[in-house]
């Protein structure tokens, strides 16, 4: 990315410059000893100041030069204006001007510090974009940083080392400036007078570029990217957080509502049953990638299970959008609508969640569960689908209790791992998540009562491990790895699907891909959006063949949504309803 000759140059200047001020310095002191005149001293020295200061303003202005590429390549590759426009110019001036007043005005140390936070900045806002698509507003960073902490492992199988040597570079170009420092140090005083001049120049241009129809002071919204190229991520993201502070969160929830409206109906013409479903079991299963599809490694099939469903199921290739990470899934899935822009719902405190499928799957009678292996804290999941009136949320706690409380109910119904070994991951296994799903779904098979449940797995999240070795024996890459975790969870929903009861409908589809760009895997992205499969299917019968829909890539989580409510209200006009246990009360109470 940059051109060696250009390094090469560099290290030619300094040498010239670190060779002419040995001489000038040598010449100083035996001219000293020879009486050369004191003002012909000074001019050296002058002169020798001037180079270095123009040597350190020419790497300043490099720095500023490769900020600016940082911008425009990685966090604004969308922009609809990719050449160097007058926002970049003007951008590329406050790097300057930002870069010089910095140098000017923080001590030696104080300066490796900056450099170093300034690096890592760098390399954590590179990572997020590259998996997300998006630059990280303050609300994603304020609001989903311990999410960020618990799958930081990732790092190391996303990470494009090509882009980390890049960092690299700057790095150390940022480091000999801070060497360079002490060479071109003036009094006291004049770096006081450069840095008011660098600040006023700086503010100049920020008052500058907030003119015009995109102004930082508009409400904060995606995209990003506009503002991002003419200000910075920084001053946008200093913008934000001035905005939570001083505005109320009634912008966020007027957006919300905005979502509701666009809803989606893509699946209304495909089957529908001529019974009532008695049990509705939603899989949304971590990183299944539409890629993985009929997929063979070593010969073997990858997900031979859930192959073996596409020829009696609905089957389509969905797309998804991961703005907010696994959590956008379920959130679509369970409200028929994108979360809002700029602050996701579930941290919305006053979203009520009008559209929430859980609580109109219970007005029609279901009983409903949501099933997770970890915290309910991990995206504020336990408030959310509290407010969402899900009748009983599962979390890694409930799961430890129940396991530890009757170990001989779940532990037959486990894999390979005993209970004390699993309970020891911070992110339970998939094989508990089904074991408990299965035998509370046993215990509810009771007559007129209908089961809604949610699981959302956990086990093929990145990174991954050395755990499982089924199709790719000798694991050399994160690709390899992921194969072998999603062919584990296959073995498993096996056994779940055949525990299931009879007529049970059974939802299956991914969060989004695994996120693989480059190597023996490449996940299905095309454009920002995660292709994933989505597989409909009634346990005991074949329905493959009342598909109709052939759109595969248009249809989204939202379309499924439609789907469940509609169906659910059209069997119950043709069925009558069944009695619930508050119409029991009332009826006792008349008689």
């Amino acid at each position: 990315m940059i051109p060696s000759f250009l390094i090469g140059r560099i290290t030619i200047i300094e040498s010239q410059l670190n060779t002419n001020f040995e001489n000038l310095l040598a010449l100083h002191i035996e001219g000293s000893q020879m009486k050369i005149p004191v003002e012909d001293c000074q001019s050296s020295n002058s002169t020798a100041t001037s180079r270095h200061w123009l040597f350190g303003s020419f790497i300043i202005a490099f720095i500023g030069a490769l900020v600016l590429t940082f911008v425009q390549q990685i966090l604004v590759q969308d922009y609809e204006q990719r050449s160097i426009t007058t926002d970049f110019v003007l951008r590329f001036l406050l790097n300057i001007f930002s870069w010089g007043l910095v140098v000017l005005l923080f001590p030696k140390y104080l300066l490796a510090v900056w450099f170093f936070l300034v690096a890592l900045y760098q390399t954590g806002i590179f990572f997020y974009y590259s998996y997300f698509h998006v630059p990280p507003s303050f609300a994603v960073l304020n609001n989903n940083s311990d999410e960020g902490m618990e799958v930081l492992g990732t790092i190391f199988d996303f990470f494009p080392w090509k882009t980390f040597c890049f960092f690299l570079l700057v790095a150390g170009l940022q480091f000999y400036v801070l060497r360079q420092r002490q060479r071109f140090s003036f009094p006291l005083l004049r770096r006081l007078l450069y840095a008011i001049v660098c600040l006023v120049i700086f503010a100049g241009l920020l008052v500058g570029l907030n003119k015009g129809s995109r102004r930082l002071t508009s409400p904060f919204v995606y995209p990003l990217e506009p503002k991002v190229a003419k200000f910075g991520l920084l001053p946008v993201c200093l913008h934000e957080a001035w905005f939570l502070q001083h505005h109320s969160i009634q912008t966020f929830l007027e957006n919300a509502r905005q979502q509701e409206t666009q809803q989606s109906d893509l699946l209304h013409h495909e089957y529908h049953p001529p019974h009532e479903w008695k049990n509705i079991v939603i899989l949304q299963v971590e990183s299944l990638d539409y890629a993985v599809i009929r997929l063979k490694k070593e010969g073997k099939e990858v997900i031979p299970f859930i192959n073996s469903l596409l020829d009696q199921s609905l089957n389509y290739r969905i797309w998804t959008q991961p703005s907010y990470g696994s959590a956008t899934a379920d959130f679509v899935m369970l409200n028929g609508c994108l979360p809002a822009k700029g602050l996701f719902n579930y941290n919305i405190p006053s979203y009520s969640f009008p559209l929430s499928l859980p609580a109109f799957l219970k007005e029609h009678g279901y009983q409903t569960f949501a099933v997770h292996g970890v915290r309910g804290s991990f995206y504020n999941r336990q408030q959310a689908f509290n407010a969402m009136r899900v009748d009983h949320f599962i979390f890694r706690q409930e799961l430890v209790e129940a396991l530890q409380k009757h170990p001989e109910k779940y532990e037959p119904l486990l894999d390979t791992l005993s209970i004390k070994q699993a309970l020891k991951d911070q992110w339970l296994d998939d094989d508990i998540l089904f074991a408990y799903s299965q035998k509370t779904l046993e215990e509810n098979q009771k007559p007129n009562q209908r089961n809604f449940f949610l699981i959302i797995t956990t086990s093929s999240h990145g990174p991954w491990y050395d755990n499982y070795n089924d199709i790719i024996p000798v694991e050399r890459t994160s690709q390899d790895r992921y194969l072998n975790s999603i062919h584990v969870f296959d073995q498993r929903l096996r056994r779940f699907y055949e525990s299931l009861p009879e007529g049970t409908l059974l939802f299956i589809y991914g969060d989004h891909t695994p996120h693989f760009i480059s190597g023996n895997y490449v996940s299905d992205i095309v454009g920002g959006k995660h292709f994933v499969p989505l597989i409909i299917s009634v346990k005991g019968e074949n329905i493959h063949d009342h598909q109709s829909v052939t759109l595969h890539d248009q249809i989204s989580l939202r379309d499924v949504y439609s789907y469940i409510k509609n169906t659910v209200q059209e069997q119950q006009k043709k069925e009558q309803p069944i009695t619930t246990a508050t119409d029991s009360k009332i009826d006792r109470q008349i008689k």
